[in-house]
């Protein structure tokens, strides 16, 4: 089974949440893969810099490249010690194709390199050790209240409630000094009041820090959707509403490393679940260790897999191979076993059928478009009414995808399309 209900008994319309108690224990640690791929790029056409090569030794947390442009050049550090492979293009979980440096293991687990002594604190502390963060609106004083979004939107995924319970004091040590070094004054933690365990342990360490406040919300949203939510935490100024930036959750003990113990962001936590793996886990990985080895390491068979999905079962990636590498932006693994009728046999109900105008994806879209009309203007490139059905107005929650008994990916094609509008002009005169 694919962790979900089956289409045909589904009677909510919601997925069901995993039980925080499957993860509520310590991290399990994987810090000595066989290999790691680092990418170099974001995207295929990012400026980078490599500044090693193949056949070269590098240790642990040793600078190998830079990406983006000046002023703002994140530092990209290998994150094992061992031996440059070879230096190309690799798959990314985005699913490009992007510049990657490739480290084989010396086979021995050592202590990451720390940031240069010579290296100032601040602004340049952050970007050498490599956290991504929008630096230039952070940077350009148009933030009055650095947001972060706390809830877990995704059913399968459990590293905000991991943090919460287990890194508090991280969280909120990085949260105070992303506000000190970029002259922040507020910061508003959004927290699912369903959970008012995690919303507890974040106001003990919080304690009397009026800066920060912690806003109980009615109900957990996507990455897309953070727009909304500050709209609704934050109280309307002068006909307006005050600046907000958002930071994830997962970089703020990076940036408390970087400050307090001067260390590289080159290992993170992530949520390793899914029908292919025999009991969810939180697991500390280093950045760039291929999914492959990670699923293996939580005991799941790659044989018998067949999808891996980069992110939640709502809003994840779904991966071509399982060598594609954990990234700082990496939330879990989702890796599935589809339901089979035999050898051979796959089951129907992971087919796509015909549109029967049900209009569950109606019933449960938040923001209150037409999914399924908006995927069928896609599909006949008729990206005008689209747009004007409300394209852009989704949020990318995948709840219409869940929902639908034909088994049509309408978060998928809206995806896509919303990926494809700067081709709409010319799509539209051919």
């Amino acid at each position: 089974m694919d962790g979900f209900w089956p289409t045909f008994i589904r009677r909510k319309q919601t997925p069901p949440g995993s039980s925080l108690s499957a993860y509520d224990q310590p991290a399990q640690s994987f810090l000595n893969p066989r290999t790691v791929i680092i990418p170099l790029q974001e995207d295929p056409r990012g400026p980078y810099t490599c500044l090693v090569k193949a056949r070269e030794d590098v240790a642990a947390g040793q600078k190998i490249g830079e990406r983006g442009e000046a002023p703002f050049r994140l530092a990209i550090h290998a994150t094992l010690s061992g031996k440059v492979k070879e230096v190309e293009t690799h798959p990314s979980p985005q699913g490009v194709n992007v510049a990657s440096v490739v480290i084989e293991s010396g086979g021995k687990e050592e202590t990451p390199l720390k940031i240069a002594p010579e290296t100032g604190g601040g602004t340049d502390l952050l970007l050498q050790a490599g956290i991504p963060l929008e630096y230039l609106r952070l940077s350009s004083g148009n933030t009055d209240v650095l947001m972060v979004n706390g809830t877990g939107f995704e059913p399968n995924l459990a590293v905000h409630p991991y943090l919460l319970l287990r890194e508090a004091s991280r969280v909120v040590g990085g949260l105070k000094a992303l506000m000190e070094v970029f002259s922040i004054p507020r910061a508003c933690v959004c927290l699912d009041r369903k959970q008012p365990g995690l919303l507890w342990a974040l106001e003990k360490e919080v304690g009397g820090e009026r800066r920060i406040r912690l806003c109980p919300v009615g109900k957990a949203v996507p990455p897309a959707g953070e727009a909304a939510m500050a709209r609704e935490v934050l109280k309307k100024r002068n006909g307006s509403f005050p600046r907000a930036t958002f930071v994830d959750m997962a970089f703020l003990p990076a940036v408390w490393a970087a400050v307090e113990e001067r260390l590289p962001f080159i290992e993170r936590v992530i949520t390793v679940s899914g029908s292919g793996i025999p009991r969810p886990v939180n697991i500390r990985v280093r950045i760039g260790t291929p999914f492959g080895e990670v699923i293996s390491r939580c005991g799941g068979d790659l044989e018998s897999i067949t999808q891996i999905v980069m992110g939640g079962a709502l809003t994840g990636v779904s991966q071509p191979t399982a060598q594609v590498p954990v990234t700082h932006r990496t939330p879990g693994i989702l890796a599935l076993v589809s339901f089979a009728m035999g050898k051979g046999h796959q089951s129907k109900m992971y087919e796509e059928g015909p549109c029967i105008r049900c209009a569950k994806c109606v019933d449960r879209c938040p923001v209150s478009v037409l999914p399924n009309l908006i995927a069928a203007y896609c599909r006949k490139k008729m990206f005008a009414e689209a747009v004007e059905k409300g394209l852009f107005v989704c949020i990318d929650c995948g709840l219409c995808t869940y929902v639908c008994p034909a088994r049509i990916p309408l978060a998928e094609i809206l995806r896509e399309a919303k990926a494809r509008k700067g081709l709409f002009a010319d799509e539209a005169v051919s």
